[in-house]
């Protein structure tokens, strides 16, 4: 039984996952949320959630219950985003990839202005539908460990960057690119400060070349 369905702004929330957070985190005011339904800390709706869900072009927080855009906030200048991604919320950050600018974080608290925008080198290959060339793309999902955020990008590189302010930490030539999210056993990051390192920690990243490979990662500066 189909209760709601949505289409985006650009009519377009294919690209991503939706993730759930609180109003707190997303700082929409409680007179915004209507309905009975929200989140509790666990994942599922609760009391105060809405979804974050990111089209095309825009960063859209929906009601649950309804399918109400309560609020719609435009991606920066040219950026846009294709790619199966989810995004990832650290501290008052929302930071995904993008189809043709690296990685971005916006910050929630100051109505989804970015606070970063880190730019991978230019695709090996273009798997975003009308790509243009240079395009520098991020179709994974972030993985953030001890306050580092782990990419992998479609230049073929591995990187990490700080998840505050997106300065660049390390990169790992894997020679061929890297369309998925990195993943590891360990908790997703969501804020800081702990854990307070990412030493000693493993990831596991696969690659267009049909490996899956396993990284140990050292003290914050390394892969």
């Amino acid at each position: 039984e189909v209760i709601w369905s949505l289409l985006g702004p650009e009519q377009k929330f294919a690209n991503s996952t939706p993730i759930l957070a609180s109003k707190k985190e997303v700082h929409v005011a409680t007179n915004d949320i209507i309905g009975g339904v929200g989140y509790d800390g666990s994942g599922r709706v609760g009391s105060d959630s809405v979804f974050v869900c990111i089209g095309e072009k825009s960063v859209s927080l929906v009601e649950p219950e309804t399918g109400k855009i309560l609020k719609n906030f435009n991606l920066p200048g040219e950026m846009y985003v294709n790619g199966s991604l989810k995004p990832v919320i650290y501290d008052s950050l929302l930071i995904f990839g993008t189809a043709n600018e690296g990685v971005v974080a916006l910050d929630m608290s100051k109505n989804f202005a970015q606070a970063w925008n880190f730019k991978t080198n230019p695709s090996r290959i273009y798997t975003v539908p009308y790509s243009k060339d240079f395009q520098q793309t991020v179709t994974g999902s972030c993985l953030i460990i001890g306050g580092i955020c782990y990419f992998g990008a479609n230049d073929g590189y591995l990187y990490a960057v700080e998840a505050k302010t997106g300065i660049f930490v390390n990169r790992l030539n894997l020679g061929v690119p890297i369309l998925a999210g990195p993943v590891s056993a360990y908790p997703a990051q969501t804020t800081s400060p702990t854990p307070a390192s990412s030493d000693g920690e493993v990831i596991y990243i696969n690659d267009f070349a049909g490996r899956l490979i396993k990284l140990k990662l050292s003290f914050k500066s390394s892969l």
